[in-house]
């Protein structure tokens, strides 16, 4: 009911930036961009330019379109710069820099890492700080550099720390403990995804307790406890069921594929193989779609399928065979 557009753009972007539903969070960032964009003050361009990454976020992670997601980005990069907010310049670079990673463009994502970092460093903003040295850590992870990789998602800690937002901390737990268990460190990687887990589980984030069960399930299968992985598995596949995220539905589905197949329960591991395999294209994630097609494989390898399990083998050495060329070039 204000009549300050200083309050009201304020409270918009807060409270949009703040809600757990899809359909409310968009319904409110496009009231926030119709009632912002056709004013070019500053105020109002700074507020139009967060309506636009909102978008761009909802195009990328809601409903997966990378082209458009890149368009509302882009918009919002030339508002930031207009106004000289080159945190909000930080902002967008990086998001464009994890679709960059995400489509196996290594070299191009961490120059645009390394551009994002300087402005945020520029600027004091812990938090971007804290998502590139994660990002720039995955990377390094993906290309079997477990050392850099530690010490990026260590740096990504000490920032998240600052930042004092839960969450945060428990997604940078969350990298720590997938480094621990690729270096056969076990007990130091469930400690870490305990400490991940206990938070998401306090703030109710469905699909990071999906993620850490993954872990976790990784983690006792290496300690041969098949009791604990089967439940971890389990727990994984129930807090999916409350989450839209499509990235993460796909890995516990191709998690559950193996606990099926472990149980002899070959129809239930097919129906999951081929939700995993479909739903894996649509996001179009290269790692997740070589997952899923090793999957059917197996799936139809043990049903005796063997010219099906052959093709799907022959993809997945396909698509294995593009991420790994793509590996960075020093």
């Amino acid at each position: 009911k204000t009549n300050n557009d200083t309050f009201k753009l304020r409270y918009l972007q807060i409270f949009s930036e703040g809600l757990e539903d899809p359909q409310l969070w968009t319904a409110y960032n496009k009231y926030l961009y119709d009632y912002s964009h056709t004013k070019k003050d500053s105020l109002h361009v700074y507020a139009t330019a967060s309506a636009l990454n909102n978008m761009g976020y909802e195009q990328q992670f809601i409903y997966n379109d990378l082209a458009a997601a890149k368009n509302y980005y882009r918009q919002a990069d030339t508002l930031y710069r207009s106004i000289n907010h080159y945190a909000g310049v930080g902002v967008i670079i990086n998001n464009l820099a994890y679709i960059s990673q995400h489509e196996g463009n290594l070299q191009e994502a961490i120059e645009l890492y390394v551009e994002a970092g300087k402005l945020f460093e520029k600027e004091n903003q812990p938090l971007g700080l804290t998502s590139i040295y994660i990002n720039l850590g995955d990377i390094y992870f993906q290309n079997d550099e477990l050392n850099n990789a530690e010490t990026f998602f260590k740096k990504a800690l000490f920032y998240a720390q600052k930042t004092k937002q839960e969450t945060t901390i428990a997604n940078v737990y969350n990298q720590l403990a997938v480094v621990a268990g690729k270096k056969n460190d076990t007990k130091t990687a469930i400690d870490y995804y305990l400490k991940g887990y206990a938070i998401y589980a306090k703030n109710k984030v469905y699909s990071r307790m999906s993620l850490m069960n993954i872990g976790l399930a990784n983690s006792y299968a290496s300690l041969k406890d098949t009791q604990q992985y089967v439940k971890c598995i389990t727990d994984a596949y129930r807090a999916s069921l409350l989450s839209t995220d499509m990235q993460i539905k796909v890995r516990v589905y191709n998690k559950v594929v193996l606990m099926c197949i472990l149980k002899k329960d070959l129809k239930k591991a097919a129906l999951f193989a081929d939700s995993a395999y479909r739903f894996s294209k649509q996001i179009n994630y290269p790692e997740l779609i070589a997952e899923a097609a090793l999957n059917v494989s197996n799936v139809a390898r043990e049903k005796g399928n063997y010219m099906q399990a052959y093709d799907y083998l022959r993809e997945y050495q396909r698509i294995n065979d593009t991420i790994h060329s793509n590996t960075i070039r020093n």
